[in-house]
C-alpha cells in the first residue's frame, strides 16, 4: 500500500527519519507530520514547566535599553556631546549630569539656547532646538529622575529664553527681506 507521501522523490530523504517514528497503518511520513511528532516530544510536559522564568538583572536593563529607539539614542548623544562642547566653550568644567544642580544647568540652557549653533555657524532651527531640549532632559532624567527640563521651576527662565528664540526665528521669516 502507497502512502499519500510515498508518491513524492523526496519520500526516500525522510524515510530514514520516519523509519524510527511508530507508525500505524495509513500513517503520513511527510516532512510536516515528521518535524510535528519531534518537536511534540522534545518539548518537557506542560507539567514540568515552570510558570515563571527568572530573568538576570542583564536581561531586564538590556530590554529597557531596547526600548529606547535608536534614533532617540542618536539625537541625545548628539545634543549632549553640543551641551558638552558649548560648556567647554564657556571656559566651564565638563557637566556631570549625576551631580549637576538645576539652577546650574538651567544657567547653562539660557545662553545654550540663544548661542548655539550648526557647524557652518548659522543658527539651528526650530526643531532642532527643541529636539535638543528634549535629548537633555532625556539624558537628564536617567541620572537625576527627578530633574524636569520641561517643566521644573529651575528651567522656567531657560524655557522663557527658548520661547523667545523660537518667536524671534517665526518674526524674522515672515519679515520681508
Amino acid at each position: 500500500q502507497s502512502l499519500p507521501c510515498q508518491k513524492s522523490s523526496t519520500w526516500i530523504l525522510r524515510n530514514h527519519l520516519a523509519q524510527s517514528l511508530p507508525r500505524t497503518k495509513g500513517a503520513c511520513a511527510c516532512s510536516i507530520h515528521v518535524r510535528s511528532y519531534c518537536s511534540s516530544t522534545m518539548e518537557e510536559p506542560a507539567s514540568k514547566r515552570a510558570r515563571f522564568a527568572f530573568s538576570s538583572d542583564s536581561q531586564r536593563c538590556g530590554l529597557v535599553s531596547d526600548a529606547v529607539p535608536a534614533n532617540t539614542k542618536k539625537a541625545t548623544n548628539t545634543w549632549v556631546t553640543v551641551l558638552q562642547d558649548y560648556a567647554k566653550a564657556k571656559g566651564l568644567e565638563p557637566i556631570e549630569f549625576n551631580t549637576v544642580s538645576a539652577e546650574t544647568l538651567g544657567n547653562l540652557l539660557e545662553g545654550f539656547y540663544v548661542d548655539a549653533r550648526t557647524r557652518s555657524g548659522e543658527k539651528h532651527r526650530r526643531n532642532s532646538l527643541l529636539v535638543a531640549r528634549g535629548a537633555i532632559n532625556h539624558h537628564v532624567k536617567n541620572f537625576q529622575p527627578e530633574m524636569n527640563v520641561f517643566s521644573g521651576p529651575a528651567f522656567q527662565k531657560a524655557n522663557q529664553v527658548l520661547d523667545g528664540v523660537l518667536k524671534q526665528k517665526k518674526r524674522l521669516a515672515r519679515s520681508p527681506r
